[in-house]
């Protein structure tokens, strides 16, 4: 056999051995993107959309996983998320998300005021009186500076700051009385500590 065939049936089975890579490769993509359940997609910002934020779950699997997806070519995981998502309700969900920042910053900035003003104190022991005078009546009906420094309390566990479930954070700062507020803070207890379920 010359060498020059001899070359030639190398680098078919070069061709063949990459071709069955890809091959795998694509089936395993197809997986992937089948078994996604995609939580939310967002814009780095309202003004910038040349490519979004999408947070999915792959299913059997609680790790929440973020990529950054381009929206100037067509590509597979693009349209696996256009499948959830319209452009319209990316852009929706980036607004709700700058709102809430900015909510955030401000509620911080009422905080500081009202705390530099002797509105608020801070006081972390609870006396044996206090703690006796609790009913749910009162947890129903606490006022809004009792259920700003509940939020500021509840903001400062461990589990909430390093939950990654931004929407139930959201859904915290958001709550209009306690018992919605201890609902959304029991939910990312229990998604912290799957034992609790």
């Amino acid at each position: 056999m010359s060498d020059k065939i001899l070359e030639e049936e190398i680098i078919d089975e070069r061709m063949e051995a990459q071709e069955r890579l890809i091959a795998e490769h694509n089936i395993k993509r197809e997986e992937h993107l089948k078994n996604m359940i995609i939580q939310t997609a967002y814009y780095p910002s309202s003004d910038n959309r040349s490519s979004f934020y999408v947070e999915y779950y792959i299913e059997g699997d609680s790790e929440l996983k973020i990529e950054l997806v381009r929206t100037s070519s067509e590509n597979d995981l693009l349209n696996r998320v256009l499948e959830a998502f319209t452009y319209d309700d990316i852009l929706e969900r980036t607004v709700e998300r700058e709102n809430a920042f900015v909510q955030m910053n401000q509620d911080f900035d009422q905080f500081v005021q009202w705390k530099n003003e002797g509105k608020i104190s801070i006081d972390n022991q609870n006396s044996d009186e206090t703690v006796s005078k609790l009913n749910l009546e009162e947890l129903e009906n606490v006022n809004t500076e009792e259920l700003f420094k509940l939020k500021l309390e509840i903001f400062e566990k461990e589990e909430v700051q390093n939950s990654e479930n931004r929407e139930l954070r959201s859904a915290i700062r958001k709550s209009k009385d306690s018992i919605e507020l201890f609902h959304y803070y029991w939910m990312i207890k229990n998604e912290s500590n799957p034992e609790n379920e």
